[in-house]
């Protein structure tokens, strides 16, 4: 395959991926305030599914929080398991 072909493939396989895990964060207030009480988060956690319930990007969670694309990554999977656990 052509490499430019691949890469937009890879890149779009990326964007369907993002826009699942996105779907997760896509609550009420209600659903974010009921979940965020049962999660009993730490300030990081709650502070980066705050963002994420208000649709900031993993770029833009790792600069406000002054931490690595990747640590925001590791927290965001953290964040998924606690809820899942709870649900």
């Amino acid at each position: 395959m052509e490499e430019g072909i691949a890469r937009r493939v890879g890149l779009s396989y990326q964007e369907e991926e993002r826009k699942r895990s996105d779907k997760m964060f896509d609550l009420t207030k209600q659903e974010y305030e009921d979940l965020k009480e049962k999660l009993m988060l730490n300030e990081e956690l709650s502070q980066i599914f705050e963002m994420k319930i208000k649709g900031y990007s993993i770029t833009q969670i790792s600069m406000k929080m002054n931490i690595s694309e990747r640590t925001t990554n590791r927290r965001i999977k953290e964040l998924k398991r606690k809820i899942m656990r709870v649900l």
